[in-house]
């Protein structure tokens, strides 16, 4: 049996992920096709536009054979933690053969040598990084210069598939993984953020039919957009900044922002309006974006840290899959080294430091619906039944 596997936001699905689910399986010549998906908070630090049962549908209409859920700490985290979770979990799970990913150059030599960079920790791409972030330069752009003083000009100005593909491949290279990489390159198509901006304003004359379909399931719920969340969000900043230092044990929050945090908090309006206040000519609008938001979901540092410890996983939800997958069920069940959750009133016996992690995604997953869901009572994701088409 040979599986390959692919690491999707899908936020929204759109025709490009549906080319590269068919690329991965026609290129792979693979029997069975993995999908590992962000739930219902992605990696730009918001919720995701759809919750994650209706994207996961599209996903497997598209093409996939099975739909898992990639951990909250890892979904919502930058394109190393992103990557690194990723790829761990895919390696605990013991049957993939091939990881597929979208890539704007196709380039898997280059990508090769440019995350042979980022893994080797080479002195002088450390030492040229150092000059750069010196300078004031955001991480990505410290890091772009980096690549271009080490010669790797073609990838210093990467879009963010091709950053991605090479935090996978150094996450590979992390584990000396036998999971083989394989660059799909990315057609054109209308993106992502195009696609969220023209759900969120109503203007959805010219949307993909997936993208209509999900709108329909939607039904008693609204699309997800980071303002929905601002009272929340508000809550948390002035419960957290009630506390001195407490700001400070969320990632990625520097004493220097948390003190802008406190600084600009009577001025809060909403999570976007706070994101905008907040950015500065160092500190991205989507690090903030992703800073606030786990601090929303109560994701403290420590408890990053441990789960890393840990191994990035130690149980894979399953979100949902088709029937003739059951030969692929059949083998993670026998390979894997972490267990399946199906269902979250009868979870699978968990050591304690994972059991807190599905807690924390319970409660941000009720989170999510709290907000998004127009009838109440709101059903709980205990009441969900397992998407099986």
């Amino acid at each position: 049996m040979k599986v390959t596997a692919v690491i999707m936001e899908c936020n929204p699905f759109h025709g490009g992920h549906a080319c590269i689910l068919k690329k991965a399986r026609e290129e792979s010549g693979c029997d069975f096709l993995l999908v590992l998906m962000s739930g219902n908070y992605v990696q730009r630090g918001e919720p995701a536009l759809f919750p994650s049962r209706i994207r996961a549908l599209s996903v497997l209409e598209g093409g996939a054979d099975l739909v898992l859920e990639l951990p909250l700490p890892w979904a919502t985290g930058s394109a190393e933690y992103f990557a690194g979770g990723a790829v761990s979990m895919l390696e605990r799970l013991g049957v993939a053969d091939t990881l597929c990913f979208g890539s704007e150059t196709g380039d898997l030599h280059g990508l090769k040598e440019a995350a042979g960079l980022l893994y080797e920790e080479d002195p002088a791409f450390q030492e040229a990084l150092k000059e750069g972030l010196k300078k004031g330069l955001s991480y990505p752009a410290a890091r772009s210069l980096a690549l271009s003083v080490m010669g790797q000009g073609a990838f210093a100005g990467a879009g963010s598939n091709d950053l991605l593909a090479g935090e996978y491949l150094k996450a590979l290279l992390s584990l000396g993984s036998s999971i083989e990489p394989l660059a799909v390159r990315r057609i054109p198509a209308p993106s992502a953020t195009d696609l969220r901006r023209a759900v969120l304003s109503g203007e959805r004359g010219d949307l993909p039919e997936s993208v209509k379909k999900s709108l329909a399931l939607l039904s008693s719920a609204r699309p997800a957009s980071p303002d929905l969340f601002s009272g929340p969000l508000l809550h948390a900043l002035w419960q957290a900044s009630s506390e001195e230092g407490r700001l400070s044990g969320y990632p990625d929050i520097s004493p220097d922002l948390e003190n802008r945090i406190r600084s600009l908090l009577p001025s809060y309006e909403s999570f976007s309006s706070f994101c905008s206040l907040l950015k500065t000519k160092n500190v991205t609008y989507t690090r903030i974006s992703r800073c606030l938001l786990r601090l929303l979901l109560g994701l403290e540092q420590r408890d990053l840290d441990r789960w890393r410890e840990g191994g990035y996983a130690g149980y894979a939800r399953v979100l949902g899959f088709k029937k003739e997958a059951s030969p692929l069920l059949k083998a993670i069940s026998e390979k894997s080294d972490i267990p399946l959750v199906t269902r979250l009133s009868s979870p699978p016996d968990l050591a304690p430091l994972w059991r807190d992690l599905l807690s924390l995604e319970i409660r941000a997953g009720l989170l999510y619906r709290l907000v998004t869901e127009k009838e109440r009572p709101v059903r709980t994701e205990y009441e969900q039944a397992l998407l099986v088409i």
